[in-house]
């Protein structure tokens, strides 16, 4: 059931369509193991993998949608819209009492079983005794679309950074008036849905989609993550590594988030349940209607109950999750490209058996809702490494996390076409469309391509390379290993690596709009080698990292007394910004120079010039090294080291009384010694006399800090020898110091009369 090479087993990976086949299902929303596909693949001898490129992989049609259930969005002015709140929030039947005789028809036509709200509420009220006519109505639609509002208020309001970011003029899609219906039996749902789209009361109606998306285990292999190497993320993360404030939410079969390469990087806790906003599970699918349908629950898993316990059964969301934000320079495992980011686990898809086969599904109503809740909770990126057809319902949800300010990156998809049919939501124009590239920046043979790419980034290739290496649960699914780590391949892994880069950027520069986020990506690549259209070319984790690096310069050469600097100073930043950029500036000595303490980049500029002052501090403190540092929010910091040179001497300037005579004695401040000006710290000068049979000085003395001079006693000796006239010299040293010195003349007190009759008494006569 598998292709061995160099003892690892290797399967196929797909995005769309790869294995669990039924006729009328709906579209996938998440991953799929498709052990299906590859029997058939290595079934059929013509498929070269080495060459997969010329041979695009093949799989059986698949199921499109859930049975029995449609989404209609209600036009925002149409009564019907509240009414059906309203009803939703009572619990109360839907069908026959819509006021509106095209939907009571419609809703008799096709046996509407049940109605609720997309945006689900942990909390409905319950108000009983409400009589709909057109009046109330009306007002519920309005009160409605005030609750609506405010939800959206509050939410931007919890997170300013965030909503510093959100596009001018950007609409915000609302969402109340979607609901999920269900029927008594199972219809032709795309034929339900033409149908109500027809009401006038409707805005849309589309089947609840399902989407596809697959991945290709191989043996672990501790620390074999190439994609890091060709990505330059080690000179990357020397510049940015993540911030703890910025959350990635994955939008997945859920997160092992208590693994090992995991816990320290979730958002909240969920041990026992995750806090409020931290994560969720939104799975609660008619297990009957997929018995009936043909598939098999898996014992274990979870397929009811919308809580709080996002747990990954089956590993995709957990692989995802490692490449995003795995935890880095912990001494385990792996690390992911944002490793200092949080981990928001969005629960949507779940496993079932087909055919014996393991299968991940999600249905799109469940998407939407993790969507909605992403942004409601403050999630910087969205990943989305999952794929199916074009959904209103979907679009919606993603212009309202767009409205919100978030960034949304998604998966091309892995049908090794340039068709749109399965591509979305990463062919959206809100979210950035990754590619997969193999270890030789080649297109891997399953990626989708098309001008409507923005970026690829590395999703393995086992044709070609080692795949990507993750965190998966140790136990459970298909995908779990003891080992807790695992190989896969696809463009769920490119699209992973990508909101990583994201989350870096983000870190960087928390003020940046969703767009100025993907045109920095866009911009960071290396050259792609491949004929096939996918993006710019393949991320470069340090090209992107440097474009948020600031560049300063300032003289390294001043002379105290030089004053303003007009000028002479300048930041730089590698690309220009849309408004007006604060850069800070220090000095770490202003005693020395000082500096503006903001300097602004004008919108569009990427440069800008500041003035240095050098202070003429009248210290004697000789050449100064001081350093400028400038910083901007997540922004590497810059340094520029400046040497000021003192313009005061380091002398010693001695002064003494020029003449004494011998019995003079203790000459009372009798010298001095001056410096050029004051010191920071005392100085302790050392005294010296060349002739302390005539003159005696101390030691030493100090000159203390802040004063410029200071005199000291000396002591002429008599020493009643007649050496008539002597000129005795007093210097002053210290480490650091030029000697200084002044000579003083000593005059005799001995007189040399009788000289001769001393003489000759001395010589005995």
């Amino acid at each position: 059931m598998c292709e061995l090479s160099g003892g690892k087993m290797k399967r196929l990976e797909k995005f769309v369509k790869p294995g669990c086949e039924k006729g009328s299902r709906k579209r996938f929303s998440l991953l799929i193991v498709a052990w299906s596909l590859l029997l058939f693949l290595i079934s059929n001898i013509e498929l070269t993998l080495g060459n997969a490129e010329d041979h695009p992989a093949r799989t059986p049609e698949k199921s499109r949608f859930v049975p029995g259930e449609i989404l209609i969005k209600f036009k925002e002015d149409a009564d019907i819209g509240a009414i059906a709140e309203e009803l939703s929030r009572r619990k109360e039947t839907f069908r026959t009492v819509t006021k509106t005789s095209t939907l009571d028809t419609l809703n008799d036509r096709f046996r509407v079983k049940k109605m609720e709200r997309l945006i689900r509420s942990k909390e409905e009220r319950n108000l009983k005794g409400l009589i709909l006519n057109q009046e109330t109505a009306s007002e519920i639609r309005e009160s409605a679309k005030k609750r609506f509002l405010k939800q959206v208020d509050s939410a931007r309001q919890k997170f300013p950074m965030r909503s510093n970011r959100i596009p001018e003029g950007v609409e915000i899609p609302y969402l109340n008036h979607i609901y999920r219906v269900e029927f008594e039996e199972e219809v032709d749902v795309r034929e339900a849905s033409r149908a109500y789209a027809e009401d006038p009361d409707v805005e849309y109606a589309e089947p609840n989609y399902l989407a596809y998306m697959s991945y290709t285990p191989s043996d672990p292999l501790f620390l074999e993550q190439w994609a890091h190497q060709n990505t330059e993320a080690e000179p990357g993360w020397d510049i940015q590594r993540g911030s703890n404030g910025i959350t990635i939410a994955v939008i997945d079969t859920g997160v092992a988030y208590d693994h090992e390469d995991l816990a320290n990087n979730m958002l909240g806790d969920c041990s026992g349940g995750c806090p409020q906003g931290t994560g969720y599970d939104f799975v609660d699918i008619d297990t009957e209607s997929y018995v009936n349908d043909g598939y098999e629950l898996i014992p274990g898993e979870d397929y009811t109950d919308i809580d709080d316990d996002p747990s990954d059964y089956n590993g995709h969301g957990s692989h995802v999750a490692g490449i995003a934000a795995g935890a880095g320079d912990n001494g385990v495992g792996i690390s992911g490209v944002c490793m200092d980011c949080r981990i928001m686990p969005l629960r949507v898809a779940f496993s079932i058996l087909e055919d014996g086969e393991e299968c991940g599904s999600s249905e799109n109503d469940d998407i939407a809702n993790a969507l909605i809740y992403a942004a409601d909770n403050g999630a910087d990126v969205i990943n989305m490494s999952y794929g199916g057809e074009k959904s209103r319902v979907e679009s919606d949800a993603i212009d309202y996390a767009y409205s919100m300010g978030v960034v949304l990156v998604g998966a091309a998809g892995n049908e090794n076409t340039d068709s749109l049919i399965d591509s979305y939501p990463a062919a959206y124009d809100h979210v950035i469309a990754v590619a997969a590239t193999a270890g030789d920046d080649s297109k891997t043979f399953y990626s989708n391509y098309g001008d409507w790419v923005d970026v690829a980034a590395p999703g393995g290739d086992h044709s070609i390379d080692d795949t990507i290496l993750s965190t998966v649960p140790l136990a459970g699914g298909i995908m779990a290993h003891p080992s807790g780590y695992r190989f896969l391949q696809g463009t769920s892994m490119a699209t992973a690596y990508v909101a990583g880069l994201a989350g870096l950027v983000l870190s960087s520069d928390g003020g940046l709009s969703s767009e100025e986020v993907r045109d920095a990506i866009r911009a960071g690549v290396d050259p792609i080698h491949s004929t096939y259209s996918i993006g710019t070319g393949r991320v470069n984790n340090r090209k992107i990292m440097e474009s948020f690096s600031i560049t300063l310069s300032a003289p390294d050469n001043v002379t105290e007394g030089d004053g303003r600097l007009f000028g002479q100073g300048s930041v730089c930043l590698a690309s220009a910004h849309v408004e007006d950029f604060d850069v800070s500036l220090t000095s770490s000595d202003p005693s020395e120079v000082t500096v503006p303490s903001i300097v602004t980049v004008a919108a569009g500029q990427t440069s800008s010039a500041f003035d240095l002052f050098v202070v003429d501090d009248n210290l004697v403190d000789g050449a100064q090294e001081v350093v400028i540092l400038c910083s901007a929010d997540g922004y590497r910091s810059a340094q520029a080291l400046v040497l000021v040179n003192d313009n005061e001497s380091t002398d010693f300037i001695v002064e003494i009384i020029g003449t004494a005579r011998e019995g003079d004695g203790v000459l009372v401040n009798g010298g001095s010694v001056s410096i050029a000006g004051m010191f920071s710290s005392d100085i302790v000068v050392d005294l010296f006399s060349n002739d302390a049979k005539e003159v005696t000085v101390p030691l030493n003395i100090t000159i203390p800090s802040g004063q410029t001079t200071v005199t000291f006693d000396m002591t002429v000796i008599d020493d009643s020898v007649i050496d008539g006239t002597k000129t005795v010299t007093i210097s002053a040293s210290a480490e650091g110091w030029t000697l200084g010195s002044d000579t003083i003349t000593i005059q005799d007190n001995d007189s040399n009369s009788g000289g001769c009759f001393i003489e000759m008494l001395k010589n005995g006569k």
